[in-house]
């Protein structure tokens, strides 16, 4: 028998080696503004001295952080590093990591600068996939794109072409080419169609993978039903809706439904340069910009913003490149300056014991598995 005491209020990081995970409704709309705050954690103080790039998280709830100096992963508790090591095979290409993918196998993929390799968890280590003796069909080794389509296939953008994991080759193949620009993210739709967002002039691109159809997408002046900016930084689809960031237009959304945009234009000029999107576990839609981290509100249809505060230690970190939510709904910010910050969501325990004052009790103290009928 199981007994009910009081619920304590507390943050608490979930260990991987045991998890128990509560599930809420999703939510579109807020009656005000969320409040946030913001913290560096003690084990991630004397981290690296290198740049944090991107954030992943494993199944097993580890996770994982790629930076100018190798990548790490974070038990809650304790941080181990993986570099390059001279003449030794099975380490990193390179400790320069560029983006770090978690698949739908659990396996974790580091892009560096000096090629792509996957991690062993059995013998806990990277291997090399492709390095400068053995491309496997990419161009070059310096990888920032990777993400996985519905198929469960590993997609990797170098340039402005696209290169689709043919495993039973082992060998990149080319998915496409396009006519100008350098691509910075790739998305798929419920189709496995691919969303393009590209800079350098490039702007949106729409691949249909079954008639091989590519279609673009510009701004073009004095037409309000087109992208503000040709310089596309990040494209994300949230249901029925594509969120674009760029390069001094502001945030776009594209209706899928009605293939209609509208634009997002701040007032101050460097909320209107953003670099990435994130849709969070409650299908709610986080921009970083230049001047803030953004938080898109269904209800007003208009953002709120999160920003640096010099006197405010619990504020926003300064220059957010990154943000991501992890299976414990912790959110986790990236900066230029600063390194890695972190918005611990406020969890609710109920504690049982033997104690036989209380309406249910244990039979034991030392409770070593639970399961749910």
């Amino acid at each position: 028998m199981l007994n009910y005491r009081s619920e304590r209020n507390g943050i608490y990081w979930v260990r991987p080696i045991f998890l128990i995970y509560f599930s809420f409704q999703v939510c579109f709309a807020f009656s005000q503004q969320p409040e946030l705050e913001f913290r560096t954690l003690d084990a991630f103080e004397n981290l690296t001295n290198g740049r944090v790039t991107s954030i992943t998280q494993d199944s097993v709830g580890f996770l994982w952080l790629g930076t100018s100096d190798g990548v790490f992963r974070f038990d809650g508790a304790t941080v181990y590093k993986y570099s390059n090591i001279d003449n030794d095979p099975n380490s990193l290409p390179a400790s320069n990591t560029n983006k770090l993918l978690a698949d739908s196998k659990n396996n974790i993929w580091a892009c560096t600068s000096d090629g792509l390799c996957l991690y062993n968890r059995e013998y806990d280590y990277f291997y090399p996939v492709v390095t400068s003796n053995d491309l496997k069909g990419l161009p070059g080794t310096d990888i920032y794109v990777i993400n996985e389509d519905k198929a469960g296939q590993i997609n990797i953008a170098f340039g402005k072409s696209i290169y689709k994991l043919d495993k039973s080759q082992n060998l990149f193949i080319k998915v496409l080419d396009l006519e100008r620009g350098k691509i910075n993210a790739i998305a798929f739709d419920e189709l496995n169609n691919i969303w393009i967002a590209a800079s350098d002039d490039g702007g949106l691109f729409y691949y249909n993978q079954q008639n091989k159809e590519l279609n673009k997408y510009r701004s073009v002046a004095n037409i309000k039903n087109s992208i503000s900016s040709n310089e596309v930084a990040d494209v994300a689809i949230n249901r029925n809706k594509l969120w674009i960031a760029t390069n001094g237009g502001g945030i776009d959304c594209l209706n899928l439904k009605d293939m209609t945009f509208k634009n997002y234009f701040s007032p101050n000029y460097f909320e209107n340069y953003s670099f990435s999107i994130f849709i969070d576990r409650k299908k709610n839609v986080w921009v970083c910009t230049l001047g803030s981290l953004k938080l898109y509100d269904h209800s007003s249809d208009s953002f709120y913003d999160y920003y640096y505060q010099e006197n405010n230690p619990k504020s926003l970190g300064r220059n957010i490149t990154g943000f991501f939510e992890d299976n414990q709904e912790n959110y986790w910010t990236i900066h230029s300056l600063g390194g890695i910050r972190t918005s611990e969501k406020e969890n609710k325990f109920k504690h049982f014991s033997t104690n036989p004052e209380w309406y249910w009790s244990t039979s034991e103290k030392h409770i070593t598995a639970i399961s749910n009928d």
